[in-house]
């Protein structure tokens, strides 16, 4: 695997920042809920000037999604934003193996992920039991995500499963943003949408460093092995990787 250790370009942090503390008082959407936004707006910065449209998979309650707009808009960066999402939660009740807590202990054995990142997540799975974040329950609330969309030009949502909306999209795309959290949902994203990031775009994931979701590893690992370009590893203030691959021709 090709990785390249970034930083943010000067500034960004802080402008991030800045819109994540407008989208408590806009939004009263808590702080915590906007930690993950940065590399996404970092890649839409980086990829300005190449064709391609924003593309975001899972949008639940649109946090990254109005944290992305909200930042074209300050920039004054003209791209165009879709947002792929049942709003009804997974499609598949079944929990798929590489999904399941446990799975981590396999990304430990197979010298997938290090030491540090398995006990963080059995930390954070309560020793690999929890399985709340795998039901429909937890993502049925979807906010007004609808309404406040209708406050920008440049959004547009698109309901239903990845199967079922991906396979008709043909727009080039600049930054793909991945955040659908399983391994069945990575799959049939980069399956459909690789092919149309254009030549040094930007695909982040928001869980390849999940404490919760390890299928998002598993299925990149798996397409990423014979694809040209490079990771790239971004790692917060607080310790935690932030991951995006950058597509090349050559």
């Amino acid at each position: 695997m090709n990785v390249t250790k970034r930083q943010f370009s000067p500034g960004v942090v802080e402008k991030v920042d800045a819109i994540r503390q407008e989208m408590v008082s806009r939004y009263e959407m808590p702080l915590e809920r906007t930690t993950h936004v940065h590399l996404q707006c970092e890649k839409i910065l980086s990829t300005q000037q190449k064709p391609g449209v924003v593309v975001q998979c899972g949008v639940w309650k649109g946090a990254s999604l109005f944290a992305a707009a909200l930042f074209c808009q300050n920039e004054k960066i003209q791209k165009q934003i879709f947002g792929f999402d049942t709003f009804t939660g997974f499609p598949n009740k079944q929990i798929d193996p590489h999904d399941h807590p446990s799975y981590f202990k396999t990304l430990l054995d197979s010298n997938l992920i290090t030491k540090e990142h398995y006990e963080k997540a059995a930390i954070r799975t309560k020793n690999f039991t929890d399985l709340a974040h795998l039901t429909n329950e937890h993502f049925l609330d979807i906010g007004e995500v609808f309404d406040r969309v209708a406050e920008f030009e440049n959004i547009k949502l698109i309901k239903g499963t990845f199967a079922e909306t991906l396979p008709h999209f043909q727009e080039p795309i600049a930054v793909l943003y991945i955040d659908c959290d399983i391994y069945q949902g990575y799959k049939e994203i980069l399956n459909n949408l690789y092919d149309l990031v254009v030549d040094e775009g930007a695909i982040v994931f928001d869980e390849y460093y999940s404490l919760k979701y390890p299928g998002a590893r598993a299925a990149v690992n798996d397409f990423f092995q014979d694809k040209k370009g490079h990771f790239e590893v971004y790692t917060t203030d607080d310790r935690f990787e932030r991951w995006c691959f950058i597509k090349s021709s050559k």
